[in-house]
């Protein structure tokens, strides 16, 4: 029985280029951030940070559902790189740019608190820092080309949009009464001590800030 590479991890550089191996390793970011997901998950415990991540997941299953219905190769030679599924759109391109587009309107939005609006504004760069670094990441290792690239970086864009709109303006209220709610009323729920932040109003960053100092003011004491 023969072996085979586990696409999903395996990145070819070109030894002895060192923006090759840079890239390289940029290339894997959709992979670190999905472990940042699974770990806020277990820390947080978290139901807003739920919905966040399964609508990266729904937006990868968008992403394969348009490469089978497209059916556009890569670019020659991406085969011998391990790569020999379709092409159009990048699924890179595509999950950088959802998450990179919901992040920001998270921010701009104040669902996820900062100091100041410097902060917001470096927040909000660097995520599309990356996400730009990720995608042209995919063109100079040869995995995909640039109409590939910018298409799957508009998708997800767009997807990223639209699931937001949905999630907290066009569906919130549903989500909240007729999901969140069973949810958080469910048993398990209190054993594992799941919580809803968007029932909080205010900062919760400093509201979260000034409950542990007063633990610790506490226990001094």
């Amino acid at each position: 029985m023969g072996h085979k590479a586990f696409s999903l991890t395996l990145v070819f550089y070109e030894e002895g280029d060192p923006l090759s191996l840079i890239l390289a390793i940029f290339t894997l970011a959709p992979l670190f951030i999905v472990g940042g997901f699974v770990a806020a998950l277990i820390v947080r415990r978290e139901l807003q940070m739920l919905y966040f991540f399964i609508g990266q997941l729904l937006n990868e299953v968008f992403n394969m559902v348009l490469k089978k219905v497209i059916r556009e190769p890569r670019p020659p030679g991406a085969g011998k790189l391990g790569k020999t599924s379709y092409g159009m759109p990048s699924d890179h391109a595509q999950f950088m740019f959802f998450f990179a587009m919901f992040v920001t309107l998270l921010t701009l939005t104040k669902r996820i608190s900062f100091p100041n609006k410097f902060v917001r504004a470096g927040v909000i760069s660097s995520v599309y820092l990356l996400s730009v670094i990720v995608a042209y990441s995919r063109i100079y290792l040869g995995l995909h080309t640039w109409p590939q690239i910018i298409a799957g970086g508009i998708i997800g864009s767009i997807t990223g949009a639209v699931y937001f709109y949905l999630l907290h303006v066009l569906a919130s209220s549903f989500i909240r009464q007729h999901i969140s709610k069973r949810i958080l009323d469910h048993p398990l729920s209190r054993v594992f001590y799941i919580i809803d932040v968007s029932m909080i109003k205010g900062d919760l960053m400093e509201e979260e800030y000034n409950l542990w100092l007063r633990l610790a003011d506490r226990k001094k004491k």
